[in-house]
């Protein structure tokens, strides 16, 4: 069960606590399920910015799970992509795009 003061919390507010909870015991892995849901999107770009400046100034890897295509877009480095059918692609944002994976993914 989740302490008081979360439990009581706004939507976004819960994620942001548990993010700063592991941030502050500086892992070198972090995995996260979509971090950035029930946030509004000045918080999601703030979210993903700290996390995009974490793992660049101090060699963190962080493998995050998001539906927000646009924002993984704009802030990774590398996308793991899955199709319907289970086939995953990988790469830069900008390589797959150029490649036509996501229209390929998406086409439907």
């Amino acid at each position: 069960m989740a302490p008081r003061y979360i439990a009581e919390s706004s939507d976004g507010e819960p994620q942001r606590i548990m993010l700063a909870r592991a941030l502050a015991q500086q892992p070198q892995l972090l995995v996260l399920d979509e971090i950035t849901a029930f946030l509004d999107l000045p918080r999601r770009v703030e979210i993903m910015r700290i996390l995009r400046n974490l793992a660049h100034r101090h060699g963190s890897t962080i493998l995050l799970s998001t539906h927000d295509l646009d924002l993984a877009m704009a802030t990774a480095d590398r996308i793991w992509l899955l199709s319907k059918g289970g086939e995953m692609a990988a790469g830069a944002p900008e390589d797959l795009v150029l490649r036509g994976v996501f229209a390929a993914v998406f086409s439907s």
